[in-house]
C-alpha cells in the first residue's frame, strides 16, 4: 500500500488587516475557522484513511488550549510557528501569496528536516475539505498533480508534489521571494508556472474533489 502524507497550511486566527484584493481578510470568526479546519481533518480521515496528516499552523493559542489540543490529537504531526515572530510580517502581510509561500516553505522545510518520507505528498489549504469525489487511485503513481478548475485556471486548494519536486518548488518559492516578490501575483500562478517548467512530470486532473468557503466573502468555492 502506498504511504500518503497530507500537509495542511492553516491560520485559524487571522488578523483584522486587509489584503491586496480585499479590505476584509476573513468574514469568519476564529471559532468558525476552527470548525471548518476540523472538517478538513475529518474529510481526510474519511476519504483517505490511510494518510498521515501534518498541520502547520500560525496562531496564538495562549487562551485557546482546547483548540490546540484538538489539532494535536487529530493530526499525526503538528507544528505551530506562531512564536517565530520574524515570519509574521510575511505571513500576515497584504500579499496572500507571500503568506502562503512562507507557510508552505516552512512546511516543506519541516518535512525535509525531519526526513518524513512518503510515496505521495498532497498539500491542502486549511478549512477546505475533501469530497466523495476524491479517489486516491486517480492520483497515485504521479510526481506532480496540477489540479485545474478548467482549461485555463489552476487550483492550489489541493496539489501534489512528490519529494524531489517538493524540494524544487520550495527553492522556486524562495527565489521568487528574494527576487523582489510581486504582491500582485497569485499563488496559483506561481504553481502553474512551476508546473509549466516541469511538464514531463505533471499530471493534470480536474479539481472536483475539494470544496470550501472563501475567506474574504464566505462564498462556496467549487462544487
Amino acid at each position: 500500500m502506498s504511504s500518503i502524507l497530507f500537509g495542511i497550511s492553516s491560520i485559524i486566527d487571522t488578523p483584522n488587516t486587509p489584503l491586496t484584493y480585499s479590505s476584509v481578510r476573513s468574514v469568519f470568526s476564529r471559532d468558525e475557522r476552527f470548525e471548518q479546519t476540523k472538517d478538513t481533518i475529518k474529510s481526510i480521515r474519511k476519504y483517505c484513511p490511510e494518510a498521515k496528516i501534518f498541520i502547520i499552523e500560525c496562531s496564538n493559542y495562549e487562551t485557546n488550549k482546547e483548540q490546540l489540543d484538538y489539532l494535536k490529537e487529530n493530526s499525526d504531526y503538528f507544528v505551530n510557528i506562531w512564536d517565530n515572530k520574524d515570519l509574521h510580517k510575511y505571513i500576515f502581510s497584504i500579499s496572500k501569496t507571500l503568506g502562503a509561500s512562507i507557510m508552505y516553505i516552512s512546511l516543506f522545510n519541516l518535512i525535509i528536516e525531519n526526513k518524513l518520507l512518503f510515496d505521495n505528498y498532497f498539500f491542502m489549504s486549511g478549512r477546505y475539505y475533501l469530497t466523495d469525489k476524491f479517489d486516491f487511485n486517480l492520483y497515485k503513481n504521479t510526481e506532480i498533480i496540477q489540479f485545474k478548475i478548467n482549461d485555463i485556471y489552476t487550483s492550489t486548494v489541493i496539489y501534489k508534489l512528490n519529494y524531489n519536486y517538493m524540494y524544487l518548488f520550495r527553492d522556486y518559492l524562495i527565489n521568487n521571494i528574494n527576487n523582489n516578490f510581486n504582491a500582485n501575483i497569485a499563488y496559483e500562478e506561481l504553481y502553474q508556472f512551476f508546473c509549466e517548467s516541469h511538464k514531463e512530470a505533471v499530471t493534470i486532473r480536474l479539481q472536483n474533489c475539494v470544496c470550501g468557503l472563501i475567506s474574504v466573502n464566505g462564498e462556496k468555492k467549487y462544487n
